[in-house]
């Protein structure tokens, strides 16, 4: 089964700042800014975000459990956000924030969908707009077709998924430990190479 995304979630832009803000040690509200977005991972952590005080009337659309927030400019990310609407955390104009309203799928399928499909990739790719730096509309997104398999097949998706991701990491860790081993080698031939012309 097929379904476009507007059907399946409320989908809004992140706020546009009128102005330059005050970052503060304990505002408010939190700011999500494209350097908070993890480089290993998809999941956005909370802790580490600015505060900022809200100032405006408008009330603030929160990110609340379960929010996938897509990078609209460049190359189309999404990242998904476990937290609650009680860290008042509110995103820049560069993000596309994406609620899902059904049970049909989860949350974590989606960003995987939207970062790892070919479907995603390809109606992105045709869609955006730019010249330089590649632009995702709201209506792009909105309009994107995402296939649902059943909550078996999903489940396979992300256990192999995840695998990667462990196989990924464990590979980086032998990766550390053999160039380290390399590096005490070729430090103690040196040592040893200096100790014979000492001699």
């Amino acid at each position: 089964m097929t379904i476009i995304l507007k059907r399946l979630a409320d989908i809004y832009t992140g706020f546009t700042l009128r102005e330059s803000v005050s970052y503060l040690a304990n505002g408010d509200t939190k700011l999500l800014q494209s350097k908070d977005l993890p480089k290993d991972s998809c999941t956005i952590d909370a802790t580490s975000l600015t505060h900022i005080d809200w100032k405006y009337d408008s009330q603030p659309q929160y990110l609340k459990n379960g929010s996938i927030v897509l990078l609209a400019r460049g190359e189309p990310k999404a990242y998904i956000y476990n937290g609650t609407k009680d860290d008042q955390i509110i995103v820049g104009h560069i993000f596309i924030v994406i609620n899902l309203i059904t049970d049909d799928i989860d949350p974590e399928y989606l960003t995987w969908f939207i970062n790892k499909s070919s479907i995603a990739k390809r109606h992105f790719e045709i869609n955006s707009t730019g010249s330089t730096l590649n632009m995702t509309s709201i209506s792009t997104v909105r309009d994107l077709p995402i296939v649902i398999p059943t909550i078996k097949e999903k489940q396979q998706i992300l256990q192999r998924h995840e695998q990667s991701k462990i196989e990924v990491d464990l590979f980086k860790s032998l990766s550390k430990l053999r160039q380290d081993y390399n590096n005490a080698f070729d430090e103690q031939l040196l040592a040893d190479v200096q100790s014979r012309l000492a001699n």
